[in-house]
């Protein structure tokens, strides 16, 4: 048996100690429907809530559901929405590309029941630590070069595949 000394770990406040790389720190969370994603995102954002400091900003990938106002409400509860085609990938990757040049940013407000979007969104403040989770939040390959944590060599980011 093993005995921990000293106070416990804080996995949170070890990564916000490491010096920042001129960016916020990206952590991906991505699965399939009601495989954990929403629980382990809200794990980390509550670990991270220290103090009433917010250190983790958390971007929901289901906020970017593609705006479809053209289309009667029978034709938008038919579309498909765990396809890659019903986010609206531009609008995301802009968020993101914001967050990682530390600015202030705002994310849509998704209406399930209308599945439309709500003015005017939601204000986030950029943190060192954004997680964003989602279905398809490591799906886009462009966007997976953004992740921080990389093999030995430094080429491929890491992920981690929960089986």
């Amino acid at each position: 048996m093993f005995a921990r000394t000293g106070p416990p770990r804080d996995p949170i406040a070890s990564v916000c100690a490491v010096p920042a790389p001129n960016r916020p720190f990206l952590i991906g969370v991505a699965g399939g429907t009601c495989s954990g994603k929403t629980t382990v995102s809200e794990r980390l954002a509550a670990m991270a809530h220290h103090g009433g400091d917010e250190q983790l900003a958390v971007i929901k990938l289901d906020s970017y559901y593609c705006s479809h106002s053209d289309m009667t409400f029978d034709e938008r509860v038919h579309l498909n929405y765990d396809h890659p085609d019903a986010f609206d990938w531009d609008l995301m990757k802009a968020t993101i590309n914001d967050l990682m040049q530390f600015k202030d940013v705002t994310i849509p407000n998704y209406n399930y029941k209308t599945c439309l979007r709500d003015p005017p969104g939601q204000r986030v403040k950029c943190t060192e630590l954004i997680l964003l989770e989602g279905i398809f939040a490591l799906y886009d390959q462009e966007r997976r070069q953004v992740f921080l944590a990389r093999d030995r060599a430094g080429e491929k980011p890491l992920f981690y595949e929960a089986r």
